[in-house]
């Protein structure tokens, strides 16, 4: 599969729009929560350089990195969901036509189907985080750019 995160944002949102499972939910849900985290790191960067002391700017500056993190994590996660789901299309498509056939299929779907909820639950987790640094931001960032934060907030939770 190609790197989803990787595409024009018209030829996403066509992927999202088109008539196959993947990508779905859980892509969708890192695509917001990566926004969400973009929008965390540039609160912190602009508030950073408008701080009035060291610590300020320290703190700013260790917010907008981990706001980073999370954001590429995220993006990573879009393509990952999507995978997780392919993998449990393909263990379904194994044959079933003998005993050892039936058994390795059923090893693989229940190996991929794990995977399947594990990723989104990873994306889910990380966005929480997300949410936290976002209201880290609504806190110490400059009051010009914190409607942003709550943007980014307001992401981080509906992903």
């Amino acid at each position: 599969m190609d790197d989803l995160s990787d595409l024009p944002l018209s030829a996403l949102l066509t992927r999202f729009s088109d008539a196959s499972p993947t990508p779905g939910g859980g892509s969708a849900s890192a695509l917001a929560g990566a926004v969400g985290a973009s929008l965390v790191a540039m609160v912190a960067g602009l508030s950073g350089r408008k701080a009035t002391s060291d610590a300020a700017r320290d703190e700013l500056a260790r917010l907008e990195q981990a706001a980073l993190a999370l954001a590429s994590d995220l993006r990573d996660g879009i393509a990952r969901d999507a995978a997780a789901y392919d993998a449990v299309r393909t263990a379904f498509a194994l044959p079933k036509a003998t005993d050892v056939e039936k058994a390795i299929r059923k090893s693989s779907t229940q190996s991929a189907l794990k995977q399947a909820a594990d990723t989104p639950l990873a994306i889910a987790e990380t966005c929480l985080r997300c949410g936290d640094l976002a209201l880290e931001a609504l806190e110490k960032g400059n009051p010009n750019v914190i409607t942003d934060a709550a943007v980014g907030l307001l992401l981080a939770l509906a992903a």
